[in-house]
């Protein structure tokens, strides 16, 4: 894991460094970035858990 992270880190680290920077740069951008990172992850969770819940009664 740490090393998977730091050939990140070398390979789009000042990139993202810059992106971060500029999504962050006021405190309304901070909230407003966490806010749809946050809907982004659990509505892809629901996804995955809502698939597998139609796997599993298709099968038995």
């Amino acid at each position: 894991m740490n090393m998977m992270g730091s050939a990140l880190e070398r390979a789009a680290g000042s990139k993202m460094k810059k992106m971060v920077e500029a999504l962050t740069s006021n405190r309304f951008k901070e909230v407003l970035v966490g806010m749809l990172v946050t809907m982004f992850i659990l509505f892809y969770q629901s996804n995955c858990q809502s698939c597998r819940i139609c796997d599993s009664s298709r099968r038995g």
